[in-house]
């Protein structure tokens, strides 16, 4: 017993005087760029690019007041009919437009400044739309208009008459 004693304290003083190097840990850090996320959801609009205004046979607006952009001098020398309700029906009916510069709520800061305009038919009637340039329109009552289900897409047409 003495002798395994001995053998353990020899071995540890041995030992001891080795001191053993620890070498540091060699931490391996690999960067990594990534894209940032959003948490909003990303809107990607099933639209396809609409081409110029130019290439429309028609311009179709509503009565109302409207950006600088939204509508141009040149549509007043249109000819224009309009889609018109009374108390009992609806009719498509000939109008002299009228177009005027008036102050847009939202972009005029100056005092005075007058970038908007006012459209505005002479009729009494609530216009439902008004369509400018499609000389071949005719005045007509309007029974039905479209059905509940119909939809209009892009690029598409439909018969109104």
């Amino acid at each position: 017993m003495k002798n395994i004693g001995l053998f353990i304290i020899a071995c540890a003083l041995v030992t001891c005087n080795k001191p053993v190097k620890k070498q540091p840990a060699q931490a391996k850090i690999a960067l990594k760029l990534v894209k940032p996320v959003s948490l909003a959801p990303e809107i990607q609009p099933d639209i396809p690019n609409y081409p110029a205004d130019t290439v429309y046979p028609a311009r179709i607006l509503s009565t109302g007041v409207f950006h600088n952009d939204e509508v141009d001098k040149k549509d007043g020398r249109l000819q224009w009919m309009g889609l018109f309700k009374n108390d009992s029906s609806y009719y498509l009916s000939p109008f002299n437009i009228t177009l005027s510069r008036v102050k847009d709520e939202i972009v005029d800061e100056r005092p005075g400044e007058k970038t908007g305009w006012e459209v505005k038919t002479g009729k009494r009637d609530s216009a439902i739309l008004l369509i400018g340039g499609l000389n071949y329109l005719k005045s007509c009552s309007v029974k039905t208009l479209l059905k509940s289900d119909t939809v209009l897409l892009t690029g598409h047409s439909i018969s109104l008459f």
